[in-house]
């Protein structure tokens, strides 16, 4: 008995002590948040980087052409933009993806269509996958349910002239919040990891994680940092990690958002 109660007092101790390492980070990030800005946006790079965006994709029929014409409206000096549908899908979507590929291309966007019959790695292998056939300097990321701006690269690449900038991650908004109750709170919740958290971890130099959409990355950081390994179920996270033990900036912009669903 005494043993227990011993046992329960530890226990208790250091529950304690848990709370108050967590309520220090929490009051901690709240006054970093209000506090800082998000970086001012440098002046635009000449020339400018060349930009792949890759739009992973498995069985998205309802939101994939609606991506794919985001991605094509996105603005960014002519020559230097081009555009993967990573498809790993084996329903309908495949066909109706190709479908607007074969039209985009046949107005002058620079557009492929990767379909992998056979697909290995999940996510993290697509990305891999389209990064083997591509040179660019810069790969942007968009899930299928994103709606990235027309200005979109123009407002991030600029901080890729800092040589020590590997990732830029931008803030999601939600086109469903209202929808309901889960909704508003899965909002409420995200809203908080990336408007005080997460930019909080950015702007005091701590590890702060890409966030598997809506951001981008460095081609030459992914590569030095191992690249997208599929056996890891977080790719996004370990990526991150990894970047970032071996040196380079994450770059998070609280005050502009891409607009995604729950």
């Amino acid at each position: 008995m005494v043993f227990l109660l011993a046992l329960f007092e530890i226990a208790r101790v250091l529950l304690r002590a848990l709370l108050v390492v967590l309520s220090y980070h929490f009051l901690r990030a709240a006054w970093t948040g209000l506090r800082e800005e998000d970086p001012k946006l440098p002046e635009a790079p000449d020339p400018w980087p060349s930009v792949c965006v890759q739009l992973p994709l498995k069985n998205e029929y309802y939101v994939a052409e609606r991506v794919i014409r985001h991605a094509a409206q996105l603005r960014y000096p002519g020559g230097r933009l081009s555009i993967q549908v990573l498809d790993d899908s084996d329903d309908r979507t495949t066909a109706r993806v190709a479908r607007v590929v074969e039209e985009l291309r046949a107005q002058g966007v620079e557009i492929t269509h990767l379909h992998r019959e056979r697909p290995t790695g999940y996510k993290a292998g697509a990305l891999q996958a389209g990064l083997g056939e591509t040179d660019a300097d810069i790969i942007a990321i968009f899930d299928a349910d994103c709606m990235p701006a027309e200005d979109f690269l123009l407002r991030t690449v600029p901080f890729f002239r800092d040589a020590r900038v590997g990732c830029v991650q931008v803030r999601w908004s939600f086109l469903n919040r209202q929808r309901s109750l889960l909704t508003r709170v899965q909002a409420m919740v995200l809203d908080g990891l990336f408007a005080i958290d997460q930019f909080a971890r950015a702007a005091s130099r701590l590890p702060m994680q890409f966030n598997g959409t809506n951001g981008l990355w460095r081609t030459e950081t992914i590569r030095a940092s191992g690249g997208w390994r599929g056996e890891i179920l977080a790719e996004d996270a370990d990526l991150s990690f990894r970047a970032h033990l071996s040196g380079w900036r994450l770059v998070h912009l609280r005050q502009y958002a891409v607009p995604t669903e729950l």
